[in-house]
């Protein structure tokens, strides 16, 4: 069943007019769905990359997300407490980061090759906000992405590429709940013999839905307002906890 719903899928890429598949084309691919909605339900969402394969080969997937500038602060221990001390600031980072592939990609790709295309978390380029002790960069980096990992944010990982028959492949990923919103990349390559051979690119969006999407939406554009309607209600919780309390 699962390899005619792949099939029948395919045979709708084609009628439908997406990336098609031509005479000379070695790889075609498309997503279950171009667009990710978070609502106030959102518990996570299962990502489908599928498509064909003319001749052999090795798969490996990239989806890179927006990018931002993330900030990494580094905890001591201070009279008993702990309390954040140094920090460094990563410019332009990605917020999510998977590579996938049917074989450990520094086993398909030469290192300077995977540099050049940041395949891997290790090939990321991750630049700090100002000039640092190289030792310190090092320290600060494995950090960040020692929490991005940690938060399911950044994968590197081969166990989700499936390959039917030879020529037939789905590729899934699993998206936290947390899952930032923003314009996304996907990238598909098909490797042999160190090179990349074939490659689709398509896009892909996560935005917000329903109530979520619109108090997102006023919190940008009224910013002043909102943040006192969250002090008020703060507040009007805490009388109430006072209130309530005081009587029992």
């Amino acid at each position: 069943m699962k390899r005619l719903g792949l099939l029948i899928a395919l045979i709708v890429v084609v009628l439908a007019g997406r990336p098609a598949w031509t005479a000379d084309s070695d790889l075609t691919v498309d997503l279950s769905s171009h667009v990710v909605e978070i609502d106030s339900r959102f518990t996570g969402a299962t990502l489908t990359m599928f498509g064909a394969i003319s001749g052999p080969g090795d798969l490996v997937a990239v989806v890179r997300g927006p990018a931002s500038d993330i900030a990494v602060r580094r905890k001591e221990r201070t009279v008993g407490l702990w309390l954040n001390r140094d920090s460094m600031t990563f410019m332009q980072a990605p917020q999510y980061y998977a590579v996938v592939a049917t074989a450990p990609v520094d086993r398909l790709l030469p290192a300077d090759l995977r540099a050049a295309r940041e395949i891997g978390v290790d090939q990321l380029r991750l630049q700090p906000a100002a000039n640092n002790n190289d030792g310190e960069v090092v320290s600060f980096r494995d950090a960040l992405v020692r929490q991005r990992t940690r938060d399911g944010l950044y994968l590197d990982q081969r166990s989700t590429v499936s390959v039917i028959d030879g020529r037939l492949f789905r590729v899934t990923l699993n998206l936290p709940a947390h899952v930032p919103t923003g314009p996304y990349r996907v990238d598909i390559m098909l490797v042999r013999d160190g090179a990349i051979v074939a490659e689709r690119a398509t896009p892909l969006s996560v935005v917000k839905s329903g109530l979520s999407a619109e108090i997102s939406g006023f919190a940008h554009e009224h910013r002043f307002a909102y943040a006192a309607i969250a002090v008020a209600a703060a507040l009007l919780a805490g009388w109430l906890g006072y209130v309530l309390f005081r009587k029992v």
